[in-house]
């Protein structure tokens, strides 16, 4: 009772669902990936949310957050943990010359995995406005992209690449970056990652588009680009929950969110927060918080 924790199963798996044996991906850490989901419908049909003053979990999803970490950072514990999952699916190598698309919350605090994991790497990001811009460049940033055609600009002279233009307004880096994280997930946003990823390069999606629609995807076979989709969380190599990885990267200061949590508001005055996350341009909002007061 009274103890602080954060749920770490999102979707329902073998243990929530009390399926025995658990499926393979379960039995080895992977809940995220379980091949049971959707099979049996939970007791309770997820009473309680985090709007709510009282949620209910199964016994096997609470992660109890360590004593060394500050509230704002116990917020700050799940999308660091989507971003640990994300970085660790393809971990960029030192030297390597790395893209983050997208500046938001996931945007800023993939930065600081990629540079908490690999120190030695260039990473860089593309940001839509300028407080974005600041925060990155105070969280590590080799560089920064204010827009889409910056970055076919800029990475000609950082990569070394050669812009080619085609028609219908088609455009690709030959030698582009040698990794790259799409934290936004959009169509665009995706088409683009393609594009700005070198010959024999990744990209990470990490973005999720709930509404997908239509997108080229000729450079995943023209340039040999690999597409990967980490999904959540789950255990990582070496037998460690991504959950826990993250929470000792923000314990031990590796990732500094600092900054991060921009907006404070009390859960009666939601309304204002969805307008502050509306006009972020005007807001200047990075994470909004809602609290129980």
């Amino acid at each position: 009772l009274g103890e602080r924790v954060a749920q770490q199963v999102e979707h329902p798996a073998c243990s929530q669902m009390e399926i025995h044996p658990p499926c393979r991906r379960c039995a080895e850490g992977k809940h995220n990936l379980c091949e049971n989901s959707g099979q049996r419908p939970l007791a309770a049909q997820h009473p309680g949310a985090g709007f709510s003053p009282f949620m209910v979990m199964h016994r096997s999803q609470p992660f109890r957050i360590p004593e060394a970490l500050s509230d704002d950072a116990a917020v700050l514990l799940e999308p660091t943990a989507v971003c640990v999952r994300g970085v660790l699916r393809r971990t960029p190598g030192p030297g390597d010359r790395v893209l983050v698309v997208g500046s938001g919350t996931l945007g800023l605090l993939t930065l600081a995995t990629g540079k908490a994991l690999q120190p030695e790497a260039e990473v860089y990001v593309s940001v839509r406005h300028g407080f974005q811009a600041e925060q990155a460049e105070r969280m590590g940033a080799r560089g920064v992209f204010l827009g889409r055609q910056a970055v076919y600009r800029e990475a000609e002279r950082i990569c070394g690449a050669r812009l080619i233009s085609a028609p219908l307004g088609n455009r690709i880096l030959m030698g582009g970056f040698d990794l790259v994280y799409d934290t936004v997930g959009s169509d665009a946003s995706l088409g683009d990652s393609l594009r700005w990823a070198r010959a024999g390069g990744a990209v990470v999606l990490i973005g999720i588009n709930l509404k997908p629609g239509a997108f080229d995807y000729t450079p995943v076979w023209h340039q040999e680009v690999d597409l990967i989709g980490p999904f959540c969380y789950g255990r990582e190599a070496g037998g460690e929950t991504t959950f826990g990885i993250a929470a000792r990267l923000l314990a031990e200061k590796r990732i500094r969110v600092d900054g991060l949590i921009t907006h404070r508001f009390p859960l009666r005055e939601y309304r204002a927060a969805i307008r502050a996350f509306l006009s972020k341009e005007k807001s200047k909002a990075i994470k909004i918080v809602l609290e129980h007061v």
